[in-house]
């Protein structure tokens, strides 16, 4: 999970801004004052995009890396008293350090970030697009075909491709998710377009957009028809979170969007974005 990982190294990203930091040596080749880390599991679990999102958050690369599986219990514990209090709910401090982020990005990957296309994430399990079709056929009528590109990104996709696709991307649409989260490889300036159901209103995923410099647009299907019969119709969202049957209920449902009313919000995007 993209979030789930990234929102322990990136505290150390922020760390590093804010110790006596020197910009240029950042930017120019990520340096850093870190010398080695100790990772709470197998190497073997080590994925691409991990070691990937580690290098650039920390300077550290693999080798640097020592993994101890004999406390796998542990997991995250050593970074939930973090660095920086609180910024696991954004991934970043602010939008300058998510600038500093994109150009070391952009100098050791020699990508170019520019927005250019519009990315659809299409989730295959939970928080399905009912019509997926639809939305994409809408998607390109209002950007045209050539700037849409559907993807759905599992660990088998290497790093390097999902940050080719997300560097171009000037706007993203997603059902909640993790997939959200790769705002933080999107230009700045971008839009992100969650799709939720009602009383899904779980706030995590705009928070990281805007401290990464892009828009976030929460987009709510009216699917109140699977709270019928139900105690919660009437409730808020936060009561609707405090249960957690109503949170699986709406958190994880399939969403059937109407198309007029998405129109109007790929509309805003457009105009923002491109």
């Amino acid at each position: 999970n993209l979030y789930h990982f990234a929102s322990h190294i990136l505290l150390l990203f922020g760390y590093r801004q804010r110790e006596g930091p020197d910009y240029h040596a950042i930017l120019e080749s990520n340096a850093t004052p870190f010398t080695r880390a100790l990772i709470f599991g197998r190497r073997s679990d080590w994925t691409d995009w991990q070691r990937n999102i580690m290098w650039i958050a920390t300077g550290l690369s693999e080798s640097d890396v020592t993994f101890d599986d004999t406390h796998s219990g542990l997991g995250n514990v050593c970074f939930r008293e973090a660095v920086v209090g609180g910024q696991t709910l954004t991934l970043f401090q602010g939008p300058f350090d998510a600038q500093i982020w994109r150009r070391i990005i952009e100098q050791s990957y020699g990508v170019v970030l520019e927005r250019r296309d519009v990315v659809i994430f299409r989730r295959e399990h939970s928080r399905v697009l009912v019509n997926a079709d639809d939305v994409r056929s809408l998607t390109q009528r209002v950007f045209g075909e050539e700037r849409v590109r559907e993807v759905s990104f599992w660990q088998e996709v290497p790093f390097v491709k999902q940050l080719e696709t997300m560097s171009k991307a000037a706007v993203l649409i997603s059902t909640h998710g993790s997939n959200s989260n790769h705002a933080i490889y999107m230009p700045a300036g971008g839009v992100v377009i969650e799709i939720v159901g009602v009383k899904a209103d779980y706030l995590l995923a705009e928070r990281i957009s805007l401290s990464s410099g892009v828009f976030h647009f929460r987009h709510t299907v009216d699917n109140r028809e699977l709270l019928h019969g139900t105690p919660w119709l009437d409730t808020s969202s936060p009561e609707c979170y405090g249960s957690a049957q109503c949170a699986a209920a709406v958190k994880s449902a399939d969403l059937n969007v109407d198309i007029g009313d998405l129109e109007k919000t790929l509309l805003v995007a457009r105009n923002i974005a491109l």
